[in-house]
């Protein structure tokens, strides 16, 4: 009976064991398919510090979960400036779009015509869906009064983010971007040299690639592309700082010296009579400017005076034909 008794125990303590195991099996399974879905969920999502710096009011950790918010809630906002220093809050002209870049035409292009304004942004309106690394395109003929409906851009290169747009002396476009080896995660993060890329096109929506890489460095993001007296400057990022490379015919770039210009992370750079002035994303979007486009001073910080509550970010500014200034920028929202 007590011999009985013994196996009876021994059954249940081997019951107890083996629904512990299955348990624990269980919740770790799960762990690695929420792990696994989160990963993918966030595909070609900027939530890197370049592009994310914490909003004025709130802690890194508050901004962590607002980095959170899938990039469908990126929206592009465009504003004016007489001179290119004062600035009021703009308007929204494009929903689930993020990294824009503008230019004015100087000459036609395809369909569009000369003093056009263009705006080249990542795409995120069919997020969750192939190709999420597409880019858009959304076009001005009034100076910014109204815009046209996005158009996709066709690119016979793989993931395209960042992108960078300037207009070649013989009308066609170029757009300088960072292409991620990468297809999943935070492009980013990715380990090893990110490179930038260009294509060419001679209608403003199929653009061609070029051959080979025209800069690299670790952990490069954002390039932004400008033509400054005989030379070409590609300001980038590398985490909060900004980093220069220079090239004297719009295809190879040497990294250059930089001072100055460490304002924050994702930056927009303009040509004005004084010389170069940068914008970038500190505590809302900050300025520091350089007669030689390398050794620069600070000028401002949060040009918006507060107005804009959250995040504010990725700038990119130009010159307009009327003298004036056009920005456009990012925000977060739904």
């Amino acid at each position: 009976m007590k011999e009985n008794q013994n196996q009876t125990e021994i059954y249940k303590l081997l019951l107890i064991i083996t629904t512990i195991f299955v348990g624990l099996s269980f919740v770790i399974g799960a762990y690695f398919i929420v792990s696994a879905a989160n990963k993918n969920l966030f595909i070609f999502q900027k939530s890197s510090l370049p592009q994310s710096p914490t909003p004025p009011g709130q802690s890194p950790q508050q901004n962590a979960t607002f980095d959170a918010i899938s990039p469908n809630f990126d929206n592009v906002n465009f504003t004016v400036s007489a001179d290119g220093k004062n600035w009021q809050p703009g308007n929204l002209i494009a929903k689930s779009a993020s990294v824009p870049d503008i230019i004015q035409l100087k000459k036609d292009s395809g369909n569009f015509k000369k003093d056009d304004l263009l705006i080249y942004f990542a795409n995120f309106s069919n997020f969750g869906q192939p190709k999420l690394e597409a880019l858009g395109l959304i076009v001005s003929h009034d100076n910014g009064k109204t815009w046209s409906n996005r158009t996709a851009i066709n690119l016979d290169k793989g993931a395209a983010v960042d992108p960078s747009i300037v207009q070649l002396d013989d009308g066609r476009l170029r757009l300088y971007f960072f292409g991620p080896e990468t297809i999943a995660g935070d492009p980013a993060l990715a380990p090893g040299p990110h490179k930038v890329y260009s294509a060419i096109s001679s209608d403003g929506i199929n653009f061609t690639a070029e051959t080979g890489v025209r800069f690299q460095d670790n952990n490069l993001t954002d390039p932004e592309v400008i033509r400054y007296g005989n030379q070409w400057f590609m300001y980038y990022s590398v985490g909060s700082a900004t980093k220069l490379a220079v090239g004297s015919d719009g295809l190879n770039f040497s990294a250059h010296m930089i001072t100055g210009g460490n304002i924050g992370g994702v930056p927009g750079a303009v040509v004005f009579d004084g010389g170069v002035r940068l914008f970038a994303c500190g505590k809302g979007l900050t300025t520091t400017t350089a007669s030689d486009g390398i050794n620069f001073t600070k000028e401002q910080a949060d040009i918006f005076g507060g107005k804009i509550r959250g995040l504010v970010c990725d700038p990119a500014v130009i010159k307009m034909a009327n003298g004036g200034y056009s920005m456009v920028y990012k925000t977060k929202g739904n």
